[in-house]
């Protein structure tokens, strides 16, 4: 059973492990994404998400175990941009990354807005 949920504040340590490592996996693909000396990345809206009212950040669920994440930005009313959107490889199989788009798509409704890196 797949679900989502709104990341609370006291997961976002474990949300930022997964985002670490998407990260990495990213960089594979974008020359542009940089990593700080203790090799975390230099994302400066990564704690905007708990504290903007325009900022969600979503954790995906696949039978009660974390499968990834999504952070969604409100650019006006009913208009949304999906920031960042990860499956952990695990689940990227059983439709699990496209289940999850529709979920989040159906939950805010209204347009969105993303892009993706031709090479990956």
């Amino acid at each position: 059973m797949r679900r989502l949920q709104i990341t609370p504040i006291v997961d976002k340590s474990k949300f930022r492990e997964m985002f670490e490592v998407y990260m990495k996996e990213l960089s594979l693909y974008d020359d542009t994404i940089a990593f700080d000396r203790d090799g975390k990345c230099n994302y400066i809206y990564f704690e905007n998400y708990w504290k903007d009212r325009n900022r969600f950040p979503l954790s995906f669920y696949v039978d009660n175990a974390l499968a990834g994440f999504t952070m969604i930005r409100e650019l006006s009313p009913y208009k949304y941009q999906i920031a960042e959107f990860y499956v952990k490889p695990e689940f990227r199989k059983d439709g699990n990354a496209i289940g999850f788009a529709n979920a989040v798509t159906d939950l805010f409704g209204g347009e969105f807005e993303f892009s993706t890196k031709l090479k990956n």
